[in-house]
């Protein structure tokens, strides 16, 4: 495509990219944006977070609903005013799904008044099955069909997610999988092979929010059984995320490791920055989630290219990153039993954490930010 026909495009991000991300979907919004902005020469990200809260009760949740509706059509006139200011231009939206509520009725709306503008999820997972109850599961998922329904491309981050989205809106549609990358250069990885233990304790490493789609609870239950078994070595737990982000369950978990008397193999490191992240991952022995449902898995890749086996469960799109009995190991969400019992098989064999820490480097190798926004922007091009 010319540079002139490049030049005509408008481009639309929703939301706003965090200028400090937490989660692996907000990383991957701003990389984009970024690479995005050096491609097109009119990119505007837009967000309307009027009454914009968390919800956590019913009440807090009829609330959300009600201002989602309110939000949809701020959305509206927010594009047309976007499309007054640039006549001419062929205008494309890509959209978090995250933002599903405050856009399933704008996407529809577009697609009755105008037929020219090309609509583009991101779909780093699915919502809906995440709800803990069934009314809103089930609303969530009416709301994530209509969302998608009126998409012209849908960029996801994993074949699996494919699957989930084909589930739900069973239409034929144009995907494009776009991988996270990892940021190869500011991490520390560890020299090949593993740290020679003699007598010290082996470091478990757990990274990512402390919420229930981590499912942490299950974590510590196998912990628990760990710590009661004959010692084939002894082992610390760090685990390293937000405590804030849903502040009832985390205060839970913690409750749970007191109750347990874990407090001596646990600990809850908070938020850190890159650098110390990058420490722990070289001093890591094994990594670990008992996550529910993973869209990708960047902590997971982040360990691998540190040489970390990883005992993960089978939730979403973990098994197309780790290999069963190859790279580590995977179980079933919720199985604490089965998640102790791999465990235990890592640390009772230094042979076999380098061997799949070896083997994970390779497979981590193949993640590049570059190669994957490369085929979003191809894709955007031909939409």
């Amino acid at each position: 495509m010319s540079q002139k026909k490049i030049d005509d495009l408008k481009l639309i991000f929703i939301p706003t990219p965090r200028e400090n991300p937490i989660t692996g979907g907000e990383i991957y919004n701003l990389k984009l944006v970024e690479f995005l902005r050096e491609k097109f020469s009119n990119l505007e990200c837009i967000e309307s977070s009027v009454l914009r809260r968390k919800a956590n009760r019913s009440y807090q949740v009829l609330f959300f609903g009600l201002t989602s509706l309110i939000r949809n059509f701020l959305y509206l006139i927010k594009l047309f005013k976007i499309r007054r200011k640039t006549p001419g231009k062929r205008v494309i939206i890509l959209e978090d799904i995250y933002y599903s509520t405050d856009l399933f009725l704008f996407n529809s709306l577009i697609r009755w008044l105008k037929k020219d503008i090309v609509i583009v999820p991101i779909v780093h997972h699915l919502y809906y099955p995440l709800q803990n109850r069934h009314l809103y599961s089930w609303l969530m998922r009416k709301v994530e069909t209509l969302f998608l329904g009126q998409a012209d491309l849908i960029i996801t981050t994993s074949e699996a997610t494919i699957n989930s989205v084909r589930e739900i809106i069973r239409q034929d549609k144009k995907f494009l999988v776009a991988y996270p990358g990892l940021d190869k250069d500011r991490m520390r990885t560890r020299r090949e092979g593993s740290l020679e233990r003699q007598g010290e304790k082996l470091n478990l490493l757990v990274v990512g929010s402390v919420t229930r789609r981590k499912d942490i609870k299950t974590l510590v239950k196998a912990v628990k059984i760990l710590a009661e078994q004959p010692a084939k070595v002894g082992f610390s737990v760090d685990v390293v995320g937000d405590l804030e982000k849903e502040r009832d369950y985390a205060t839970e978990v913690v409750k749970l490791v007191s109750d347990l008397s874990l407090s001596g193999h646990i600990s809850f490191i908070g938020r850190i920055d890159d650098e110390e992240l990058s420490k722990l991952y070289s001093r890591g022995d094994i990594f670990i989630t008992a996550s529910l449902h993973e869209g990708f898995g960047m902590a997971i890749a982040e360990a691998m290219y540190n040489r970390l086996p990883v005992v993960a469960t089978s939730g979403g799109a973990i098994p197309y990153l780790v290999e069963d009995g190859v790279t580590g190991f995977l179980v079933a969400p919720g199985d604490y039993k089965q998640l102790a019992e791999k465990i235990s098989s890592l640390l009772g064999s230094e042979r076999l954490r380098k061997e799949m820490g070896a083997r994970g480097f390779d497979r981590a190798k193949e993640f590049d930010w570059g190669k994957s926004f490369k085929k979003i922007y191809e894709g955007l091009l031909e939409a």
